[in-house]
């Protein structure tokens, strides 16, 4: 009770639409990566703008990189309305020396709740002393080798449905890393307008994470909204959806896949 009673006084309990008491997370987000090559970086950033619109409708967005963040700084310690997400470009080849205000710019950012997602280029160089660029490598390493990875606590249906969706020739990726998320299975099918449709898969157990019957818990509804901020669509099943009808999720992932939702333009 004495926990429950300070969760209240630190505005960390609210009640939720069913009426139910749940914890709101007031930690700082966590940082999404996508690494680029330093011709390509801006192009990268682009990319990650039009995907993250495209999946979240009329999001704010701020772009940010070396030269501006003082100013960035500014804006979210002052204008009460503050983006939605932040993309920060993070050239370590242009600039190698660490940047101290760029890393304070995410460190307020992710403070604030702001989704961030850094489009870095980390060149060959050892950059001692930066915290941030220990940060990148480490998350590159990670993504470019699975067994680095945490092994993938999975069930005898999700083991299944992972060998179901190779069959279908789909490519899932288990355990793939997105800011502070591994989601089940990643499943990126390149289109032809150079837009990649991602997919999470996601295999819920109703225990783990159903609020009310057929309804999410809040913490997957705010996964589901931070997936989509980083340019992916969230497919979910429930475990016993999964064993009944294996070839109706497949279909329903197909036709995710193939939806085209418009780009909302700011």
């Amino acid at each position: 009770m004495t926990g429950i009673r300070k969760a209240l006084c630190r505005g960390e309990l609210t009640l939720n639409g069913f009426n139910r008491w749940c914890l709101q997370h007031v930690g700082a987000t966590s940082i999404g990566w996508t690494f680029a090559s330093e011709g390509e970086i801006a192009r990268a950033a682009e990319l990650e703008i039009r995907l993250a619109r495209r999946e979240s409708g009329p999001i704010a967005i701020e772009c940010a990189d070396e030269t501006n963040a003082e100013e960035i700084i500014t804006r979210l310690d002052c204008d009460p309305f503050r983006p939605d997400l932040l993309i920060a470009q993070r050239n370590w080849i242009r600039c190698p020396a660490p940047n101290h205000s760029f890393n304070r710019m995410l460190q307020l950012a992710r403070r604030h709740g702001l989704t961030v997602h850094v489009i870095a280029v980390l060149g060959d160089m050892s950059i001692p002393g930066d915290q941030l660029w220990r940060d990148a490598q480490s998350r590159l390493q990670c993504a470019e080798r699975s067994y680095l990875r945490p092994l993938p606590q999975t069930s005898a249906i999700e083991r299944q449905f992972g060998k179901a969706l190779r069959d279908a020739g789909l490519d899932p990726k288990p355990q793939y890393q997105v800011a502070q998320y591994f989601l089940d299975y990643a499943v990126i099918i390149q289109s032809d307008e150079a837009m990649p449709v991602r997919l999470d898969i996601e295999i819920d157990g109703r225990y783990w994470h159903e609020e009310l019957p057929g309804h999410l818990r809040e913490a997957d509804l705010v996964r589901n909204t931070t997936l989509q901020r980083f340019g992916w669509r969230p497919v979910r099943f429930w475990d016993d959806e999964v064993g009944e009808d294996e070839a109706g999720c497949i279909s329903r992932i197909r036709q995710a896949a193939s939806e085209c939702p418009a780009v909302w333009e700011k």
